[in-house]
C-alpha cells in the first residue's frame, strides 16, 4: 500500500530486516514441523519471513527434499498462521502470503490461507456469560456490524464452527429455506440441546434477511474468522511473534476499553497506584499482546518475540505490565532499539522482547543498539547491514528497586547497575514537586510593558510556544502578584538563565489562591484582567480543573462562588514560592529512551526592573523543583543530582520525556547536615559551578564537576573503580544524545 495511506489508516509496517532480527532471536529457522502465529500480522511481513525460511529450510534438509511437495504446503498452512483486525491489512497479508509461497502455490488445491479477520484479544468466548441476553445465555456471540450473531455454545465446544458457517453459506447460495436449513445442519452436526436448534434457526434468519436486502454475503467468513484464535490454538504455538499495534488505553473507543477491562484485570496488569486511575494512564494495548499472546497462544517452551514500546519498561503507566510480566514470562532478552527509529515516518520508541513462560531472573540481558548516523534505518536495508552501520553494546535491565519488578527498569551496565545499587533508595526529606499548572499559561503568562503611576502595564498572549491561545489584552494592574517566571528553556546545567517572562500568580505567600472577595477589593484591577477571560478560565481541560470549575459552566456566578474555587483558580503553587529551589527540565533530550540530558540548576529570589522588591522566581509545569528555605541545602542538593554517579542512575532507569518527581522515590539524596564538611565542601563547590556557568568558563567548570564527583563518590561509599563503571554507563548511554529543539519541552504541556 503506498506510503500515504499507510499513514492515514495507522499503520506503520514493520521493515523485513527488522522482521529478521525478532525471528533470529526466537530461533526460529523455518523447521515446517513447528508453529508460528503473528497475532496482528498487518501486512504479512512476519509471515512471509517465516514461509521463505521454510522454503529454504526444506530446500536445505535432505529429508524434506525427499517428500512430497504438497505435505510441505499442507505444513506451512497449518503452522505458519497470523490475525489482524483491519480488513485492508488482511487482504495485503493474504496477497503476501501467496507469493511467498511462489510456485509452491500450485498446491494449495481450494484450501483457504490461514490469515484470518480476527481479534486475537477480544474472541467471542471472552464475552462475559453474565452480559448475554437471557434467550442467548448458551450461545456465543460474535460482534459485527449487525451487532451480535450468536452461535450456539455447543457447536463451538465440539469445533463445529467451521461446518457450521459452511453450511450457513452453502444454504443461503442455494436459496434453502430455514427448515431445510435445520434439515441438512442436524444431519451434518447431530446437535443434542434442543436449545441449539432455536439458535440456529434465529441465526440462519438473520444471514438470508442480509442477503434478501443486498448486505453482502461475507457472514458466514466472518463467523468462521472470528473463531480462527480459538480453533487455531487448540495446538499451542511454538513461537509467538510480531509488531502488535500500539494504542494508548484512552485512544481505544468506549466499547472496546469495556470489553477489555476484564481481560486487563484478569492478567494482573492493572496495578493500583496513587493518581494512576485506569481511564486516565497511558496503557498501552501491546502490554495486552504479551500476557494474551504467552498464556494463550504459546506452549509451555515456546518463544515470544514482539516489538513493544520501549516506555513500557520505564514508565508508571506500565508498572501493573512489569509486575505481570516477571512473574509469569521468563524475559530473556530486551533490545533497545530506539535510536534505529524502524518505522517509516515516526519517531516511536522501539524495543523487542524476547521471552518464555516461566519467571523473570534479574538482570536481563540487553542489547542497546546505538546510531551514530542519527538517521532512521531504510526500509529496503538488510540486516547485515543494519549490524553494520550501527553498535551494539551490551547492557542489562533490572528493576531500580530490587524486588519490585513494578519499578522502573534500568538498562545500564552489570557494573554500574552493581555500583548503583549503594545509591538507589528514597528521599522523603526532599519532596519533588511540578511547576505551576495553570492550564492556560496564555493568560497567566505576561510581558511588563512599562511602568506607570498607577501600575504595571501588562500584555498577555505574546509568548511564543504556547499551544492555546487568547485573544490579546493589555492591563494596567499591581505588581504585588507579579512574579518572574523561568521556563524549562531557561534552565541548563548549573544554570537558570535570567527570566524573561513573567506570571501573574493571585495567591497568597503560602500559594493559597485568594478568594473573589479579596480579589476585588485589593486587587481590582487584577481581578478585572482575569474576568476578561472568564469563558477560556472556567472551560479549562485536563484535571483538576474540569472538575473543580465545572460549577461556573452549568450555574450562575454567585451560586458558583459559593460552592468552588475562584474561577482563575491554580493549584501547587505554594513550592513555587519557596525561597530556593532546585530545578530541572521535566523533558529535554533527543528520542533516545534515555534521560541522558538531565541538568539540574538551583534558583533564589531576584530583584527584577519592574519589580519594587526582590521575589522568588516560579516555575511553569515544564519544571520540576524541590523547593528549599537553606541556600547551602540547595547547593548541596544540585550538586549530588548533578554528579556522574546520579545521572547515570537517573538516565538509566527513566527516559527523556519523563524526568519527573519521582526521581527523588529512587536516589537517594542525603540529608543536608551542616555539621558535615563534605556536605558544606559539596555546597561550596556547587555555587562555584553555578558561577563558572554563568560566565562560561568551561574548562574550569570540568574541574570543579570532577571535584563534586570525587565528593559524592565519597558520600555513597563507592571506590574509584565503581565511580569510573557509573561514568563509562553514562557514556554509554549518552553517546548518541541528541538535544531536541528549545521549545520541545512545551509540547507535551497542558498548555
Amino acid at each position: 500500500m503506498p506510503k500515504e495511506l499507510r499513514h492515514d489508516l495507522g499503520e506503520f509496517y514493520t521493515p523485513d530486516w527488522l522482521a529478521e532480527l525478532v525471528l533470529n532471536e526466537v530461533g526460529y529457522f523455518g523447521d515446517p514441523s513447528h508453529r508460528l502465529l503473528d497475532p496482528a500480522c498487518g501486512s504479512g511481513t512476519f509471515l512471509v519471513m517465516a514461509i521463505r525460511r521454510v522454503l529454504d529450510y526444506a530446500h536445505d534438509s535432505l529429508a524434506w527434499r525427499a517428500r512430497d511437495e504438497r505435505e510441505l504446503v499442507s505444513n506451512i498452512l497449518e503452522n505458519v498462521v497470523g490475525f489482524d483486525l483491519n480488513p485492508l491489512a488482511v487482504i495485503a497479508a493474504r496477497t503476501n502470503y501467496l507469493l511467498a509461497l511462489g510456485s509452491s502455490a500450485r498446491h494449495l488445491a481450494g484450501r483457504d490461507l490461514p490469515v484470518y479477520l480476527c481479534d486475537s484479544i477480544l474472541t467471542p468466548q471472552t464475552h462475559p456469560i453474565e452480559k448475554r441476553p437471557i434467550e442467548h445465555q448458551r450461545d456465543t456471540p460474535v460482534p459485527s456490524a449487525q451487532k451480535e450473531f450468536w452461535i450456539p455454545e455447543e457447536l463451538v465446544e465440539k469445533g463445529q464452527v467451521s461446518v457450521l458457517c459452511h453450511l450457513l453459506e452453502q444454504c443461503v447460495n442455494g436459496k434453502y429455506q430455514t427448515e431445510e436449513f435445520l434439515g441438512l445442519s442436524r444431519r451434518e452436526l447431530q446437535w443434542q440441546d434442543p436449545l441449539t436448534e432455536r439458535s440456529l434457526a434465529e441465526l440462519y434468519g438473520k444471514i438470508r434477511q442480509l442477503e434478501s436486502e443486498g448486505r453482502n454475503g461475507l457472514w458466514a467468513r466472518i463467523i468462521k474468522n472470528a473463531f480462527a484464535p480459538i480453533f487455531r490454538s487448540a495446538i499451542s504455538f511454538d513461537y509467538v511473534v510480531g509488531n502488535p499495534p500500539w494504542v494508548n488505553w484512552e485512544s481505544l473507543s468506549d466499547d472496546y476499553r469495556d470489553a477489555t477491562k476484564p481481560i486487563w484485570e484478569s492478567y494482573g496488569l492493572i496495578l493500583k497506584a496513587k493518581g494512576a486511575a485506569m481511564g486516565r494512564s497511558k496503557r498501552d494495548i501491546a502490554m495486552l499482546f504479551v500476557a494474551v499472546g504467552s498464556k494463550k497462544y504459546l506452549r509451555e517452551n515456546g518463544k515470544l518475540g514482539l516489538l513493544l514500546p520501549f516506555t513500557v519498561f520505564k514508565s508508571q503507566a506500565g508498572s501493573g505490565f512489569r509486575n505481570s510480566l516477571a512473574r509469569n514470562c521468563k524475559v530473556d532478552k530486551i533490545h533497545d532499539l530506539v535510536e534505529l527509529y524502524p518505522f517509516e515516518g515516526a519517531t516511536n520508541r522501539t524495543s523487542l522482547m524476547i521471552a518464555h513462560r516461566g519467571e523473570t531472573d534479574f538482570p536481563i540481558p540487553s542489547v542497546m543498539w546505538s546510531n551514530p548516523s542519527r538517521q532512521g534505518i531504510g526500509q529496503e536495508a538488510e540486516l547485515v547491514e543494519v549490524y553494520k552501520s550501527t553498535r551494539q553494546f551490551d547492557t542489562i535491565s533490572a528493576p531500580v528497586k530490587v524486588g519490585r519488578p513494578e519499578t522502573p527498569w534500568m538498562m545500564t551496565t552489570t557494573k554500574a547497575y552493581n555500583a548503583a545499587k549503594k545509591v538507589i533508595g528514597a528521599s522523603p526529606w526532599y519532596k519533588a514537586h511540578e511547576g505551576i499548572n495553570t492550564a492556560l499559561n496564555a493568560v497567566y503568562w505576561v510581558d511588563i510593558l512599562s511602568r506607570t503611576p498607577a501600575g504595571l502595564l501588562i500584555k498577555n498572549a505574546s509568548v511564543s510556544g504556547l499551544k492555546k491561545k487568547v485573544k490579546a489584552s493589555e492591563a494596567i494592574i499591581s505588581q504585588d502578584l507579579v512574579y518572574p517566571l523561568v521556563r524549562g528553556r531557561d534552565v541548563k546545567r548549573w544554570l537558570a538563565e535570567r527570566p524573561e517572562n513573567y506570571m501573574i500568580v493571585p495567591t497568597d505567600s503560602k500559594g493559597t489562591t485568594l478568594p473573589h472577595s479579596v480579589l476585588r477589593v485589593e486587587y481590582p484591577q487584577i481581578y478585572e484582567y482575569f474576568f476578561k477571560f472568564f469563558g477560556d478560565l472556567v472551560n479549562r481541560g485536563g484535571e483538576p480543573y474540569k472538575s473543580k470549575l465545572d460549577p461556573y459552566r452549568i450555574k450562575k456566578l454567585p451560586e458558583a462562588e459559593s460552592e468552588a474555587p475562584p474561577f482563575y483558580w491554580l493549584f501547587n503553587a505554594e513550592p513555587s514560592l519557596a525561597r530556593y529551589k532546585v530545578i530541572w527540565k521535566r523533558i529535554a533530550g533527543g528520542i533516545t529512551g534515555k534521560a541522558v540530558n538531565f541538568a539540574a540548576a538551583v534558583i533564589g529570589s531576584a530583584k527584577e526592573p519592574f519589580l519594587d522588591s526582590s521575589k522568588p522566581i516560579v516555575l511553569n509545569d515544564s519544571l520540576i523543583m524541590i523547593p528549599l528555605d537553606d541556600e547551602n541545602e540547595a547547593y548541596y542538593v544540585c550538586g549530588i543530582m548533578n554528579s556522574s554517579i546520579v545521572r547515570s542512575i537517573i538516565a538509566a532507569y527513566t527516559y527523556e520525556l519523563r524526568m519527573e518527581t519521582h526521581i527523588t522515590q529512587f536516589v537517594r539524596v542525603p540529608k543536608f547536615n551542616r555539621k558535615n564538611g563534605n556536605h558544606e565542601k559539596l555546597a561550596e563547590l556547587s555555587k562555584t559551578a553555578h558561577q563558572l556557568a554563568s560566565q562560561r568558563r568551561v574548562e574550569e567548570l570540568r574541574k570543579v564537576e570532577k571535584d563534586i564527583d570525587t565528593i559524592t563518590t565519597e558520600l555513597y561509599g563507592l571506590d574509584e573503580g565503581e565511580y569510573q563503571d557509573c561514568v563509562k554507563a553514562l557514556e554509554i548511554l549518552a553517546g548518541q544524545s541528541e538535544e531536541i529543539d528549545k521549545e520541545g519541552e512545551e509540547e507535551l504541556s497542558t498548555n
